[in-house]
């Protein structure tokens, strides 16, 4: 079970791998499919410890709103991506995770 540190955890090491790639310069398609994927999997883990600590009472309203303004940072990196402008989707890749 995931609890709230080490959802903050999950967080902060996709933000640091996708800021990481974001610094080597020229990004490919790959890279940001690969930061894409971090993040996905970042805002899966989060709702997986959101739900978890909702179902012990915890009140997880700001954990839930942070996480939905990360899946909306996640939505304009797949769409940068669909448009071939990848630096910018590892961005927003990166700012997903940061949430």
């Amino acid at each position: 079970m995931l609890t709230v540190r080490r959802l903050l955890l999950v967080f902060a090491v996709a933000g640091l791998s996708l800021g990481l790639a974001a610094c080597e310069g020229v990004v490919s398609a790959e890279d940001a499919a690969a930061a894409i994927a971090a993040a996905e999997q970042a805002v899966a883990d989060g709702q997986a410890a959101i739900d978890a600590a909702a179902a012990q009472g915890v009140d997880v309203s700001e954990a839930q709103h942070k996480l939905d303004e990360a899946g909306e940072k996640l939505a304009e990196a797949q769409e940068f991506y669909a448009a071939g402008q990848y630096a910018d989707a590892v961005d927003k890749a990166a700012d997903a995770g940061d949430k």
